[in-house]
C-alpha cells in the first residue's frame, strides 16, 4: 500500500480533505519516528490493538570478511523493531 492510498482511505473514512488527511497521517507517522529517535533501548511505543514499536540493541560481535578471510568486530548498534498485538495476530489466524 502506498501513502497516497492511505491518504485516500483516511479521506473516505473521516470526511477530511485530502490535504488534511495527508497532514494527519504524516503527523502521526512523524510522531512515532520522533519517539523512536528520542528514546533509548528500554523505551517502547504501543498503539493498542495494533502493535508496539521499540528499539533493540545488537551487541558487538566478531565477523569475518568472506572474500579475504580477515576478522573484524561489528560494533554495537540500535535498530527499530515492531511487534504485532495479540488482537491483530488473532485476526490473521482466523482468516486461514
Amino acid at each position: 500500500m502506498r501513502r497516497n492510498e492511505i491518504y485516500t482511505a483516511i479521506t473516505a473514512a473521516t470526511g477530511l480533505s485530502p490535504l488534511d488527511s495527508k497532514r494527519a497521517f504524516e503527523a502521526g507517522l512523524g510522531y512515532i519516528i520522533q519517539k523512536l529517535k528520542d528514546g533509548n533501548v528500554s523505551d517502547s511505543f504501543t498503539i493498542t490493538s495494533f502493535g508496539t514499536f521499540s528499539l533493540r540493541e545488537m551487541k558487538a560481535r566478531p565477523r569475518r570478511n568472506p572474500k579475504t578471510g580477515a576478522s573484524l568486530v561489528q560494533p554495537n548498534y540500535i535498530y527499530p523493531h515492531f511487534r504485532f498485538s495479540g488482537k491483530l495476530k488473532n485476526y490473521f489466524k482466523k482468516r486461514k
